[in-house]
């Protein structure tokens, strides 16, 4: 592939991707909120879960790399099964 459909391939990819977020910011409601505000209430630890990208997500969860999940920060632990 040329410089030219490398660069069409990139600018279709991101397309793509901002359609889905925008179609993921749409689809926010009030239950997200409610999540949200959970999180931020707990004492203690919060546990997060996940394969994949979103146990990466939780693995990088801690107070020193902050993430949307950790705002104020809480103390994290990771375990890899």
């Amino acid at each position: 592939m040329d410089k030219n459909g490398l660069l069409r391939t990139g600018q279709r990819v991101v397309r793509r991707e901002a359609q889905a977020l925008d179609k993921l910011a749409q689809a926010l409601d009030q239950g997200f909120a409610d999540a949200v505000e959970l999180m931020l209430a707990a004492r203690g630890r919060v546990i997060v879960s996940g394969m994949g990208k979103s146990g990466h997500i939780a693995h990088w969860h801690r107070p020193e790399r902050p993430h949307i999940s950790s705002i104020p920060p809480r103390p994290a632990t990771a375990t890899w099964a």
